[in-house]
């Protein structure tokens, strides 16, 4: 192994600009590789329960919310393999129980390591070939455990001053998704349009005419529907308030509101009907504003495998091709998208302030610029290392991933650290520089593929075997294998490389400087 090692290595170094140059366009082809590559927040964790939420539109009754649930939960138990337990609630099911009797969830526990049971995976496909059968329902998967990463990974944002034309194109988005992105789940709009309502629309010229004022039509119409207080009742010390309102079958339907009277100043009383208008719509439950602009989010999930630069990508190009914006409406990208782009840029200040504390121990060490910044050259060759495992193993490279290439700069230097204090330790016995390069690497060799080695060993278990929670912990181990097994092998052959380019043997540089000094005098 020494013998082969070392005319290889004696072969580079003859060799010092063709070897430079191979490793430059092996980098080049790893970062274009790299901003290939699909990149997510988190990895996706796997779980041993599914819950999945169920909203209908406002003012479903409670019955027809439990019917609906009742018939998912028998179809769920006769093709879930190996569930434990499914739990239905109905009522509640919004943010802090305010779902009403609109919507419920299903939560189905699952049976852990086994085998022929399902996964959380499958358990979510199996549910979702349902969700057709139910048109006027809005699904939703949520987790149970206090996972990383955003609930609804996809988040375009639709703002405007105009909260129809907002929603219409909230809905225009969501309806293009739904048609031609399949790996983007349950997509949907936070808009909820609420209860259906009447607009009374008043002609104020006419009103003027009968002498009536906004105000007064006002107070009428709310007096007979919502009632007024006009005394209390005094007993056993309680007051007790009497309100006189019209009967439920006066106040019941549009006719009966349009025979509302309003008295004007001289006794005359008018209907409702020739004072104003009635439409039907429907009322939002809530308006939601960003930055003083009203907002809706289109939201949903990712299939599994299924990056979140992907779906940024996807979700872009679909935009760009087949929704003509108004140039009353701004989108923005929210969820993983801005999310990823915002820890990835901490990431890598980090990133910087960890080479530069790194640099300045070496420069200590050495007592030199030059050394340190060798090292330092040869540490984005892990990254060859990095994209290599992930390309091999199909894995998405997300932030865990990025936090174990910040781990990595301050152990790939280890190796060329202890290679290069050999080798100057051999020029000051007086040996040439290649001769002392070739020396170095193998004397040095075992004890580097040994460290590399046992530290490559100890993450595989981290890395490659699973369990619930470890799919979150895995891409750190992955990253360091990656990148160590490679550094490994730049180190011993292209640090002794680069150290003789940026070096030359002492006997030429004081010849050098005799032969300068003679020339001055």
């Amino acid at each position: 192994l020494d013998r082969g090692y070392k005319r290889m290595l004696g072969l580079l170094l003859s060799y010092k600009w063709l070897t430079v140059l191979l490793v430059v366009l092996i980098l080049v082809l790893t970062f274009q590789a790299f901003g290939a590559m699909h990149r997510s927040l988190y990895p996706t964790m796997s779980e041993t329960s599914v819950s999945l939420t169920v909203t209908l539109p406002q003012g479903t009754t409670l019955e027809t919310t439990e019917s609906l649930l009742r018939d998912l939960e028998e179809k769920a138990k006769v093709d879930i393999k190996g569930y434990k337990d499914i739990i239905v609630t109905i009522g509640g099911g919004g943010m802090f129980g305010g779902g009403g009797t609109s919507s419920g969830s299903l939560q189905v526990s699952l049976l852990e390591d086994e085998e022929g049971v399902d996964t959380m995976q499958q358990v979510q496909e199996k549910l979702r070939r349902y969700f057709d059968l139910y048109p006027a329902a809005s699904f939703s998967f949520s987790q149970m455990s206090m996972g990383l990463g955003n609930l609804n990974p996809v988040d375009v944002t639709v703002k405007s001053d105009d909260l129809n034309l907002a929603v219409a194109t909230a809905e225009q988005i969501r309806d293009l998704i739904e048609e031609n992105l399949p790996n983007i789940k349950e997509i949907r709009t936070d808009f909820s349009k609420g209860l259906p309502e009447l607009h009374i629309k008043i002609d104020r010229e006419r009103a003027y005419a009968y002498g009536l004022t906004m105000q007064t039509i006002a107070t009428e119409i709310s007096n007979s529907v919502n009632g007024m207080t006009a005394t209390q009742l005094k007993q056993n010390g309680n007051d007790t308030d009497v309100v006189v309102m019209l009967q439920k079958s006066d106040r019941s339907s549009e006719l009966d509101l349009k025979r509302i009277f309003v008295r004007n100043a001289m006794g005359e009383k008018i209907s409702l009907d020739n004072l104003a208008t009635l439409e039907r719509s429907t009322g939002p439950v809530s308006i939601n504003r960003e930055n003083e602009m009203r907002t809706v989010h289109v939201v949903g999930g990712l299939a599994e495998g299924y990056a979140s630069s992907q779906a940024e990508t996807d979700i872009k190009a679909l935009l760009a091709e087949k929704l003509p914006l108004s140039d009353e409406v701004f989108l923005e990208y929210g969820g993983d998208f801005s999310d990823m782009s915002q820890m990835f840029n901490q990431v890598i200040m980090i990133f910087v302030l960890a080479v530069i504390l790194v640099f300045g121990v070496m420069a200590s060490l050495f007592e030199s610029f030059r050394n340190p910044f060798i090292v330092l050259l040869s540490m984005p060759l892990m990254m060859v290392g990095v994209v290599a495992l992930y390309l091999i193993t199909g894995e998405t490279f997300s932030l865990i991933s990025a936090i174990g290439i910040v781990i990595l700069a301050g152990i790939v230097v280890n190796n060329g650290i202890v290679l290069i204090e050999y080798i100057n330790l051999l020029r000051k016995r007086g040996l040439p520089i290649k001769q002392a390069c070739i020396e170095a690497g193998g004397n040095r060799l075992k004890p580097i593929l040994m460290t590399s080695l046992t530290t490559i060993f100890g993450m595989i278990p981290l890395a490659f075997f699973g369990g619930q929670g470890a799919e979150q912990i895995q891409p750190i181990g992955q990253t360091i294998i990656g990148g160590m097994a490679i550094s490994t092998l730049m180190t011993i052959f292209f640090t002794p490389v680069l150290y003789a380019l940026f070096n030359r043997d002492k006997k030429k540089k004081d010849v050098e400087s005799i032969e300068t000094y003679a020339e001055e005098l």
